[in-house]
């Protein structure tokens, strides 16, 4: 049997997917989703997670080595990145690493100009 909710196969005497924990529904291999009264569905592709740790360290040695005001910013995106991370929250983890990623690319641009005004 097919899981209905995300095409994992499901022994025959198992009530739940393995998989996601859908409910098993009792298909019969001749009987086709459409029939059952359910769309086939394609199993999900698994997104990378993203790597918020590697953010946190880099906004915090940008806060020590040049910047601290966007290694702050960027610290606190990440730091935010993570905990939606933890906390299961995946629509709010990539628009918080993409800001953590921008302020952390506004305190280099930030390093490279004040080398080049200092070198004047």
């Amino acid at each position: 049997m097919v899981c209905p909710k995300c095409g994992a196969e499901i022994p025959e005497d198992d009530l739940f997917c393995g998989k996601c924990g859908a409910k098993a529904e009792a298909l019969s291999e001749e009987t086709s989703p459409e029939e059952a009264g359910t769309e086939e569905i394609s199993p999900k592709k698994e997104e990378k997670p993203e790597n918020t740790v590697m953010w946190i360290i880099l906004s915090a040695i940008q806060i020590f080595l040049c910047c601290s005001v966007p290694g702050i910013v960027s610290l606190v995106y990440a730091v935010n990145a993570n905990s939606a991370q933890m906390a299961g929250r995946n629509d709010e983890i990539k628009g918080n690493i993409e800001k953590a990623q921008i302020w952390f690319l506004i305190g280099i641009g930030f390093s490279i100009l004040i080398m080049i005004l200092g070198n004047i």
